[in-house]
């Protein structure tokens, strides 16, 4: 056996800065399973012995084990939902959609019973399986249950429920990158639909493709006091600190973590928040359904029809159609055109991978156009130095 303390997850030592936060935990193995549990009522190390004193005991007297385990299915519905809802509401309802299928599937098997192997006969049902539309399930898709059901089971893990994730080595699949961005005659033609009843497009949509801010969680979720219009530097509160937001600067903020980045407006994307916000509250949000008649509702039922007016195919499974997420690809693609440095790129979008965004910034024909036509472009003369003695 292992007595040990755990904090969120991990064993820890003495040194840790959360030591007496943390619980006692013992580790053992029972008829060839690996057993884990969290002695949250020991405060002291000789109080966890004399509790596992009683485990070896109640091992002896074939007690130990006979408990209920915790299921998949009531662990997803009782814990992890209100948990996503409450730390990551953005993605609380693809949870739900997508957790159809994986409670379906592991039902209510115990989250510690759940190994590798099941996993893998998970990610087999789904590539083999067909959507409602009766089409095969690309990798993005199959790859997106998987980290759903590998988020479950660190959270269980958290909770010292499971002590491995038994996702954590399963090899994502194949993505195809989405390569549709929009073009300028595109832009000029949809901008021109943006009057009368769809006039309410027109910021929110000039201003996605000058700050590359995502849908629903960045640019609905943008308030009056996440912007600095004056010409100096100011304090915004993140999380028990403080962020400096330079003058003519945005912040973007997520979930209750502190997690920001800060994204500087060009002349044209303060002109359209400016407009936006003129003679609003510093807690107002920036597009509101009462102010300027956006909300999600509005973006994605006005975008389809500005599209449908332009001739410009729209929906991600029509070809050549476009997606308000494409204005993000957009953004980065033209940085790209000019000359910006994907860092740079990767820093305004906020990736942390830097991989990921490649798939943003593509390159675009005249650019490629222009580096092929430097092949025949004459050759600097090569100017070859005496080699000095000595």
């Amino acid at each position: 056996m292992a007595i040990y303390k755990r904090w969120k997850g991990r064993t820890i030592t003495a040194d840790h800065p959360y030591w007496k936060q943390a619980h006692w935990s013992v580790e053992f193995w029972l008829r060839g399973k690996r057993v884990f549990k969290a002695i949250p009522e020991a405060r002291t190390q000789a109080h966890a012995e004399r509790v596992e004193i009683r485990m070896k005991e109640d091992i002896y007297n074939r007690k130990y084990g006979n408990g209920k385990a915790v299921g998949l299915a009531n662990f997803f519905e009782s814990s992890y939902l209100p948990w996503l809802k409450d730390e990551h509401p953005s993605s609380h309802r693809d949870a739900v959609s997508r957790g159809k299928l994986v409670k379906d599937f592991f039902g209510d098997q115990p989250l510690q019973d759940i190994a590798p192997q099941d996993v893998r006969r998970f990610k087999t049902s789904l590539k083999n399986g067909t959507t409602p539309r009766g089409l095969l399930r690309s990798g993005a898709t199959v790859n997106r249950y998987i980290y759903l059901l590998s988020a479950i089971c660190a959270l269980a893990i958290e909770e010292e429920i499971m002590t491995s994730n038994p996702c954590a080595n399963i090899v994502d699949e194949p993505e195809k990158a989405r390569e549709r961005y929009l073009t300028s005659h595109e832009e000029t033609r949809l901008a021109q639909t943006m009057t009368d009843d769809l006039a309410f497009l027109r910021l929110p949509f000039e201003l996605s493709l000058h700050t590359g801010l995502r849908k629903n969680i960045e640019l609905l979720k943008l308030k009056v006091e996440h912007l600095n219009f004056s010409s100096r530097p100011v304090f915004f509160p993140v999380y028990g600190g403080s962020v400096e937001i330079p003058s003519n600067w945005l912040i973007v903020v997520k979930g209750k973590r502190g997690k920001y980045r800060l994204i500087p407006m060009n002349s044209r994307a303060r002109t359209i928040l400016y407009q936006a916000v003129k003679g609003r509250g510093l807690d107002d949000l920036v597009f509101d359904k009462d102010a300027n008649g956006v909300n999600e509702y509005m973006l994605r039922w006005g975008f389809e029809e500005a599209c449908k007016r332009a001739g410009v195919p729209f929906g991600e499974t029509t070809p050549g159609g476009i997606i308000w997420h494409d204005l993000r690809r957009t953004f980065a693609t033209r940085l790209r055109a000019r000359g910006v440095h994907e860092y740079d790129i990767q820093d305004l979008l906020g990736h942390s991978k830097p991989g990921v965004t490649t798939v943003y910034a593509r390159a675009t024909h005249a650019a490629l156009e222009a580096d092929v036509e430097k092949l025949i472009e004459p050759m600097g003369q090569v100017v070859e130095f005496e080699r000095k003695a000595g």
